[in-house]
């Protein structure tokens, strides 16, 4: 059974933020860190790590030091968001880990919230809340089915928690998701363990993803749950660029690969189709798609379904 108190629990501050960026766009960082330093928390009670992924021209510490956060900067030069986070996780010196990337901005009892949430609940060990998106461009109507995909989701007014080692809809977005210093841990020693598990999570023009769900997941690894935690609430910048087709169709791929992955990872393995049975299957899936989304917005959720089979496949 797992403990109540995350070890570290004497550490001066109650959160440790860690963001992690890459090439990030002035202003959009400049509003994220405006987010930050305006908690109704005190600022003593949490410090900001931001953890720069090769960024060109590298973030310089002097331009961000305006903004009287207790705040650092650390240089993780090997790329990828997963790396990133991992030496966010080596870096932080409190019990909850709280993760930001350079586009998404927590409201004003943004920490606030997640510090009563960990008073109430000491048995999650991962949870999230409702992500909005602040868009660049107003996204097509064919596209606002694929908002999930792209973070941005409300699973409602009602907190929700699971507490056995199975994909959920409201598991937690790796933006905004707030983590005990323990399950943090395990999730860096499971990757130290198994280094194949860093094909998982955006690296680049990769898209795949599953980093978000396998940090979720080691909380059950250790006897805790997951939740969602409605009063939790951010804002994602979103840019126009990322409702062009092509970057869509990809995106869902990514996202029917990686789910294949974690399970096969998480659960031991998922039934392997043959390739009449997967045909059969991707052709109703198809035309499920198109009915319920459309022929736009089908024919692109449809690749998560083509990104499944192909990854059970092998391919």
């Amino acid at each position: 059974m797992a403990t109540t108190e995350p070890q570290g629990s004497t550490k001066a501050t109650q959160l440790s933020v860690v963001l992690c960026t890459l090439n990030p766009r002035a202003e959009v960082l400049s509003w994220v860190l405006e987010g930050v330093r305006n908690q109704s928390v005190p600022s003593d009670q949490f410090e900001v790590i931001i953890v720069d992924n090769q960024s060109r021209p590298p973030v310089d510490p002097e331009s961000w030091s305006r903004w009287g956060l207790n705040l650092r900067i650390v240089s993780e030069q090997e790329p990828g968001q997963i790396t990133a986070r991992v030496r966010g996780i080596a870096e932080a010196k409190s019990p909850y880990l709280l993760f930001l990337d350079d586009d998404t901005r927590p409201s004003s009892n943004y920490f606030e919230a997640a510090l009563a949430a960990i008073a109430r609940e000491p048995r999650i060990g991962c949870f999230g809340g409702a992500t909005h998106g602040r868009f660049e461009a107003p996204p097509p109507a064919w596209a606002k089915p694929l908002l999930p995909y792209l973070a941005v989701r409300d699973c409602g007014p009602e907190s929700l928690q699971n507490f056995e080692d199975v994909t959920v809809p409201f598991e937690p977005i790796g933006a905004g998701m707030v983590v005990r210093q323990d399950v943090a841990e395990y999730y860096a020693d499971w990757l130290a363990r198994d280094t194949s598990l860093r094909q998982l999570g955006r690296r680049g023009e990769d898209l795949l993803s599953g980093d978000d769900s396998l940090m979720a997941r080691s909380s059950y690894k250790l006897g805790f749950g997951c939740a969602y935690e409605p009063t939790l609430r951010m804002e994602h910048w979103v840019r126009a660029n990322r409702f062009a087709p092509s970057y869509l169709r990809q995106l869902m791929l990514g996202h029917g690969r990686s789910y294949v992955r974690v399970e096969v990872l998480c659960t031991g393995g998922l039934a392997k189709p043959t390739w009449v049975r997967g045909i059969v299957t991707l052709a109703g899936a198809l035309l499920n798609r198109l009915r319920h989304s459309g022929v736009r917005g089908g024919w692109i959720e449809w690749h998560y379904d083509w990104g499944r089979l192909l990854e059970l496949k092998g391919l």
